[in-house]
């Protein structure tokens, strides 16, 4: 029976603190974060703070049964017309743009370190977070289709003590709409986005992220056996792209479908979805928690052992 060990990375202190890396299976390039406090705002410097991502064999994918995903929009929301925007901002979007998707954008600094990790359920995530983005008239096309209306929303789930949102380039939160069960981000083509993740409970978690259905940090298409990032217990990170080298992440950026990575790399079936599954850590083996045999010899050491 394989026992869920897994390898990942440590976040090196930085002034900009971004997510980790691969040595192998990192995103290819197509052809031609920050720390953050456990609840979403505006960005501020901050100390040194771990993102890790681990390492682990392939295993069967099960259903998505066993995820939970926080829905339903609040009976109190105010309701989005076709001459209603956002907050205080209007968007600005030609109603001509065929949508959304995510490009392969400007490289940023990012540098990790492995750390190990061990899954309570190898295959099975505690809970699983989709958000799917689109411009202005994209989600208003969303709605009609389910005959439905939108309500203005964030772009931010949350569920037993953790959260997953997307930020703007200056770490606010995206506006959204709720469309029936589902939160729709509004985004702008060229404005570059993150990943933010908060883990305000007592236990770690890895948790791995999906753009357009593809991994975020080998680019291959997502699965629940993918390595993750690792986020300990009140703690938080921000993804700012994808893997790209230990030091380094291609910025995610909205852009048409036609220049969106998943497009461009021959799979863009799965444009306009974010997903993040959240996996528990295990408890720890007692030989996991005590100390090396040579500083526990050493700790009873007696400088009288015969009197």
């Amino acid at each position: 029976m394989y026992k869920s060990v897994t390898f990942g990375l440590l976040l090196l202190p930085l002034l900009a603190l971004t997510p980790g890396c691969a040595k192998q299976g990192e995103a290819a390039a197509p052809d031609g974060g920050d720390a953050l406090g456990t609840s979403f705002g505006e960005r501020t410097q901050a100390s040194a703070a771990k993102q890790r991502r681990s390492d682990r064999p392939a295993s069967p994918r099960p259903s998505m049964g066993g995820a939970t995903e926080s829905e339903a929009a609040p009976s109190d929301a105010s309701s989005w017309g076709d001459d209603a925007d956002f907050g205080s901002g209007a968007i600005a979007i030609e109603e001509s743009k065929p949508g959304l998707g995510t490009a392969f954008g400007e490289h940023r600094h990012s540098s990790v370190e492995t750390v190990g990790f061990r899954r309570a359920d190898p295959s099975t995530p505690d809970v699983v977070f989709s958000i799917r983005y689109n411009d202005v008239g994209g989600v208003r096309a969303a709605a009609t289709h389910k005959r439905t209306r939108a309500f203005s929303n964030d772009a931010m789930q949350q569920h037993a003590g953790l959260s997953f949102a997307l930020l703007d380039d200056r770490g606010d939160i995206l506006p959204a709409a709720s469309v029936g069960s589902e939160l729709w981000a509004v985004g702008q083509p060229e404005a570059r986005y993150s990943l933010a993740i908060a883990n305000d409970t007592s236990s770690a978690f890895e948790v791995v992220t999906s753009v357009d259905g593809l991994d975020v940090i080998d680019g291959a298409p997502a699965s629940f056996s993918k390595r993750g990032y690792i986020v300990d217990p009140f703690s938080s990170v921000v993804i700012d792209g994808w893997r790209t080298s230990e030091d380094s992440v291609a910025a995610f950026r909205f852009s048409s479908i036609e220049d969106s990575y998943s497009e461009r790399m021959g799979d863009g079936r799965n444009v306009g979805v974010i997903g993040a599954a959240f996996f528990r850590e295990a408890p720890r083996q007692w030989e996991e928690w005590r100390a090396p045999e040579e500083t526990w010899r050493r700790d009873r050491a007696n400088p009288f052992p015969g009197r």
